[in-house]
Parts: structure tokens; sequence; C-alpha cells
């Protein structure tokens, strides 16, 4: 995803291959991502803030994700991701989930991302929306199996709405 913001490409499944290593821990990789986080500790990454104020971010944050099959929080703190993935969430939801938090992590390094609040999810998410299109059709062009459940970790947590 990096690649795609940085670059404005999509790298062939070959190259990224050829650069990542196989069987990396992620500690060390950017950005820093949990995937498949249970929603409070995805909450609490975001929460980083009074105890009053706590509450109407709680809710702004799912009202963003109300359209989405994950929800994401951001740490500026600890430049990392938190995100709860919701019992309809594929590769797809993953992949859409690492973007934004690559561009979260790319504006937290120039020092860009000092939003209050969630201003600075809302930014990510306009900027996911209308950049995503372009990324699948050009990660479908190098040869990437978006349907393929591979990004899903086994056993991650997963929301699931009643009602």
């Amino acid at each position: 995803m990096a690649a795609h913001q940085v670059e404005g490409a999509v790298p062939s499944v070959a190259a990224v291959n050829g650069k990542e290593a196989y069987l990396d821990s992620g500690e060390h990789m950017r950005p820093h991502l949990r995937l498949g986080c249970a929603l409070d500790d995805t909450l609490q990454c975001h929460c980083e803030l009074s105890t009053s104020a706590a509450a109407a971010a709680v809710q702004e944050v799912l009202e963003l994700y109300a359209e989405e099959d994950y929800v994401l929080a951001w740490s500026a703190q600890q430049a990392r991701a938190c995100v709860t993935l919701r019992a309809t969430a594929d590769t797809r939801s993953a992949l859409r989930a690492l973007w934004q938090a690559t561009w979260l992590d790319r504006q937290n390094q120039r020092g860009e991302g000092n939003e209050e609040g969630v201003e600075l999810l809302v930014r990510s998410r306009i900027a996911l929306v209308s950049s995503f299109p372009e990324v699948e059709r050009q990660a479908l062009a190098a040869g990437w199996r978006l349907s393929d459940p591979y990004l899903l970790p086994a056993g991650c947590v997963r929301l699931s709405a009643k009602g």
C-alpha cells in the first residue's frame, strides 16, 4: 500500500515477494497495524482523550465506519492502527484498512497528523474512498487475487452485530 501512495502504482506479486521477508513478525514493518483486535482494544487505541470527550469520540468513530467491514483507530503517539473486523470482512476489507493505516502513518511521519478527535480519521477515509478503486484496479492488473482470504489472520476477533 505504501508503494501505491508513494509511487502511484501497485507492485506485482513477484516484486513484493522479492522485497519482503516471508516470515517477518511484522514488528519492523510500517505501518504498525494490529488486524483483528477486540472492539474495546481498537477504541482504546483511539481514545487518548479525556473521559468526557472519549464517549463522543467512540460514537464518532463507530459512525465513521458504519459502511465499512472494519473499524480502524489510530494512535499518533504509538504510530499504530488497531483494526476490528466485522464478521463480513474479507481480504478487500483488510486491504482497505491497510491502505488507510499507511496513509495515516505517512501523515504522522510528515508531522501532518495532529488533528484532535476523529478529524484525521475522516480525512483518511476521504482519501481512501477517492483512491482505493484505482488501487484495486492496479492490484488486479498486477496479478493480485483480492478474493482470496490470505490476509485475514486465523483466529482473529470478528465483530458481529445482532438485531
